[in-house]
């Protein structure tokens, strides 16, 4: 109904999740097309232009050297591990070090023993195997999703979650229920945090400062529950050219085309605003220069 009354805009965040990668987009959900598709029907049955989608690119950066602003909090993760400090490692290697026991913690609680050998293909290991197991538990198992990247993970996880809640809103369970139910919510949560690590994301070579301040603010919400700021931050918004959504949608088409192209546009604007920060702070533009 705004878009179809055209009197302000609408605007919608439509990776479906948070994830904290602040320079890699994810994989859209279809909602806002859909939405958009519907509006512009509307309108042309009332003789209006169809609706258009401008791409706002909100991108965050910081002011500083990220590895020094995390060091208290990097210190105080290891303590919660009893851990000595260890300085004797990089700051990138204490966060990866710090990465490898959260993922640790996970793969005992859920699959009952630690992995070995790569922590992205641990990572992938755990969350195909626990998603698997509540797809199964709740009758999704014949029409799941196979595949493991944030994208998938993120639908999947909704699908779980559409079994799960229901009762629970409608308070049909009981206590034994409820808490069961509150246990696969909670991985569920998990499952798709542990997605939303990117490999390669901080090399040890040119980090950005701020994608150091995001992968720790991650890991204490992750591990600790808690919300953490390092600031302050700068933020820098670009609004690209409209995208017209018109009133039917492409049959036979891979996917939502008009997402596909907000997608397309939005990404290829973070790597411009990461390139011109790359320049600004190493004067490369190559992530490993």
């Amino acid at each position: 109904e705004i878009l179809e009354a055209g009197r302000r805009p609408l605007l919608i965040f439509p990776e479906g999740a948070v994830s904290r990668h602040n320079d890699l987009m994810m994989e859209l959900m279809d909602g806002p097309g859909f939405i958009a598709r519907q509006a512009s029907k509307r309108r042309k049955k009332a003789g209006k232009p169809p609706v258009v989608i401008h791409p706002l690119t909100i991108r965050y950066s910081f002011d500083g050297d990220g590895y020094d602003k995390v060091r208290p909090d990097v210190e105080a993760l290891e303590k919660s591990f009893s851990w000595r400090p260890q300085s004797q490692l990089s700051m990138r290697d204490r966060l990866k070090k710090i990465g490898v026991a959260l993922l640790t913690l996970k793969e005992i609680e859920y699959l009952g023993a630690a992995g070995e050998g790569d922590p992205h293909v641990r990572a992938r290991t755990l969350i195909g195997e626990k998603l698997a197991q509540l797809e199964k538990k709740w009758g999704l198992a014949d029409d799941a999703e196979t595949g493991v990247e944030a994208s998938n993970v993120v639908r999947r996880v909704k699908q779980v979650r559409t079994r799960v809640l229901p009762d629970l809103i409608e308070q049909k369970c009981t206590p034994e229920d409820r808490e069961d139910r509150w246990h696969d919510l909670a991985a569920c949560y998990y499952l798709q945090q542990i997605a939303h690590y990117p490999k390669g994301y901080l090399t040890g070579e040119n980090d950005l400062p701020e994608r150091v301040l995001e992968t720790l603010e991650r890991m204490i919400e992750d591990y600790q529950d808690a919300a953490s700021y390092h600031g302050p931050l700068h933020c820098t918004m670009v609004c690209g050219e409209a995208i017209e959504a018109p009133d039917t949608r492409e049959r036979g088409a891979d996917g939502d085309p008009v997402m596909r192209r907000v997608a397309d546009e939005l990404q290829s604007t973070l790597d411009a605003l990461v390139a011109e920060r790359r320049a600004k702070l190493f004067g490369t533009t190559d992530e490993h220069g």
